[in-house]
Protein backbone atom coordinates (compact mmCIF):
# COMPACT_ATOMS: atom_id res chain seq x y z
CA UNK A 1 0.00 0.00 0.00
CA UNK A 2 2.83 2.52 0.58
CA UNK A 3 4.46 1.99 -2.91
CA UNK A 4 0.64 3.12 -4.29
CA UNK A 5 1.03 6.36 -2.62
CA UNK A 6 4.70 6.84 -3.46
CA UNK A 7 3.51 5.69 -7.06
CA UNK A 8 0.42 8.08 -6.98
CA UNK A 9 2.36 10.92 -5.61
CA UNK A 10 5.29 10.69 -8.83
CA UNK A 11 2.46 10.39 -10.91
CA UNK A 12 0.68 13.51 -9.27
CA UNK A 13 3.83 15.51 -9.40
CA UNK A 14 4.38 14.56 -13.28
CA UNK A 15 1.00 15.66 -14.30
CA UNK A 16 1.15 18.78 -12.29
CA UNK A 17 4.52 19.71 -13.34
CA UNK A 18 3.07 19.32 -17.00
CA UNK A 19 -0.04 21.03 -16.71
CA UNK A 20 1.52 23.64 -15.25
CA UNK A 21 4.04 23.76 -17.91
CA UNK A 22 1.15 24.45 -20.31
CA UNK A 23 -1.15 26.42 -18.52
CA UNK A 24 1.05 28.68 -16.03
CA UNK A 25 -0.31 32.59 -17.35
CA UNK A 26 2.70 35.07 -17.55
CA UNK A 27 0.99 37.42 -15.15
CA UNK A 28 2.12 35.91 -11.47
CA UNK A 29 -0.67 33.60 -10.60
CA UNK A 30 1.10 30.40 -11.50
CA UNK A 31 2.44 30.36 -7.85
CA UNK A 32 -1.20 30.31 -6.55
CA UNK A 33 -2.52 27.64 -9.22
CA UNK A 34 -0.26 25.48 -8.10
CA UNK A 35 -1.47 26.09 -4.81
CA UNK A 36 -4.39 25.11 -5.66
CA UNK A 37 -3.68 22.13 -7.90
CA UNK A 38 -1.97 20.95 -4.10
CA UNK A 39 -4.63 21.48 -1.82
CA UNK A 40 -7.16 19.69 -4.00
CA UNK A 41 -4.98 16.65 -4.39
CA UNK A 42 -4.52 16.68 -0.56
CA UNK A 43 -8.42 16.95 0.07
CA UNK A 44 -8.94 14.20 -2.78
CA UNK A 45 -6.48 11.85 -1.30
CA UNK A 46 -7.64 12.90 2.72
CA UNK A 47 -11.24 11.95 0.90
CA UNK A 48 -10.23 8.43 -0.75
CA UNK A 49 -8.59 7.21 2.49
CA UNK A 50 -11.15 8.17 5.11
CA UNK A 51 -13.45 5.76 2.99
CA UNK A 52 -11.91 2.99 3.03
Amino acid sequence: MGKDIILDDLLVREWSSTVLSRVQPSNGKGRFYKLLVWVRWINHRNNASSLQ
